[in-house]
């Protein structure tokens, strides 16, 4: 079954989590001893706040995905296997909950840098390369915004004798199973390689570094997908103004005639 805005709804879900494990958190704290009157008012109130940002959030995920995350039974075990982590980040804050703090700010920088630096690369809306007829035999190349050239920059332009010319075209993509919060669902990629022949036209090797294809080979067993694929574009097949686009599109790239990007 497929969910409606799925991703908002499982982190919405998995923040549900947390606000529980907080609010599990406060309520153990009351048990501590040489607590003051002060303080255990305190702790109420952070309980009754935390139970309500789990029923807030229980309730947009519920919404914004049209009842849908209740067929998805698994995220909610992950949401509950969560809490506990949370609830042990309020009882000891120097033990857990700044080395969780610390755990997440290093995280966040790294699937950044690994992952969200680079363009979305999922299905026939997120195009790797543009190819352009300008007319008499030449052709641009135009890559997305978040590649190695800026949306609408021609990477290059050069002249063809032929209509049986053709590209190669080598991309590489990073997916993330949809369980995972913030990033899971989504993939992200670049067009490694354009070539003409043995002649090559553009290369991007941001993925080639050894620090990244070490991580992505150890995180593979895990379900993320780093995957590299190639296509062909044939430059006689499109009309004059009219633009051919690259995708991914089932583990493969494929190519297709599009509007004249801007």
């Amino acid at each position: 079954m497929e969910v409606p805005h799925f991703s908002a709804a499982r982190d919405l879900l998995y923040l549900g989590g947390a606000m529980l494990g907080l609010a599990a958190g406060f309520m153990l704290s009351l048990f501590k001893k040489h607590l003051s009157i002060r303080s255990r008012n305190r702790r109420i109130t952070l309980i009754f706040l935390a139970f309500s940002g789990v029923l807030a959030a229980f309730s947009a995920a519920v919404a914004v995905s049209c009842g849908g995350i209740f067929s998805q039974r698994g995220l909610f075990l992950l949401a509950l296997a969560g809490a506990p982590v949370f609830a042990l980040a309020v009882l000891f804050p120097r033990v857990a909950a700044y080395p969780l703090m610390l755990a997440g700010g290093l995280l966040a920088v790294w699937l950044g840098y690994s992952f969200l630096r680079f363009p979305p690369a999922g299905g026939e809306g997120a195009p790797l390369v543009y190819v352009h007829h300008e007319g008499a035999g030449v052709y641009s190349i135009r890559l997305p915004a978040g590649s190695g050239a800026q949306a609408g920059d021609r990477a290059a332009v050069f002249q063809l004798s032929g209509n049986q010319s053709s590209l190669t075209v080598e991309g590489a993509r990073i997916g993330f199973p949809a369980a995972w919060p913030l990033v899971g669902g989504a993939d992200r990629g670049i067009a490694a390689l354009v070539r003409r022949g043995d002649e090559v036209l553009y290369a991007d090797r941001r993925l080639e570094t050894p620090l990244l294809k070490n991580w992505y080979a150890r995180l593979g067993r895990r379900g993320i997908v780093f995957q590299n694929a190639a296509g062909t574009v044939p430059l006689g097949g499109i009309p004059r103004g009219a633009d051919m686009a690259v995708f991914f599109s089932g583990g493969a790239l494929s190519s297709r005639l599009v509007r004249p990007v801007p």
